[in-house]
Order: structure tokens, then sequence, then C-alpha cells
């Protein structure tokens, strides 16, 4: 598996962006050519890992998985 790039890096920042600001991974998906699950798991990670690192406060800062961005 090849590291991530710096450009990898932004896209990601980009799809969280958008995710977080409504736009379902579906169609960040369908802009960027990946696959839905692709946006979902690569962004979901990121979430994930934040939580871990500095705690659930900054879910906040992040959509709701069921229902969408968190407001």
């Amino acid at each position: 598996m090849a590291l991530p790039t710096r450009a990898d890096d932004e896209r990601v920042l980009k799809w969280i962006k958008l995710r977080s600001e409504g736009i379902p991974a579906s169609a960040i998906a369908e802009r960027s050519g990946k696959r839905e699950e692709w946006v979902r798991v690569v962004t979901n990670r990121v979430l994930s890992a934040d939580i871990k690192h500095c705690g659930p406060q900054v879910a906040l800062k992040y959509w709701d998985r069921k229902s969408g961005p968190k407001r």
C-alpha cells in the first residue's frame, strides 16, 4: 500500500468539509470519480481518529453518521 501524499490529504480534507456541509458521500464520490464506499470509509476513519486523539467533543465539528451534518 502506498503512503498518502499531500494531494491525498488535501482531497480527504475537502471531502470532510463537504460532508460537514451536508453534501452526501454519494455526491462527493461522483464529483471526484471515486466509489461512495471509499469516500465514506476514508472520512469516517479521520473522524474516528480525531475522536480518539481529541475526545468525543470533536465530533460536534463533524457530521452525524446517521442523519447528516451536525449543526
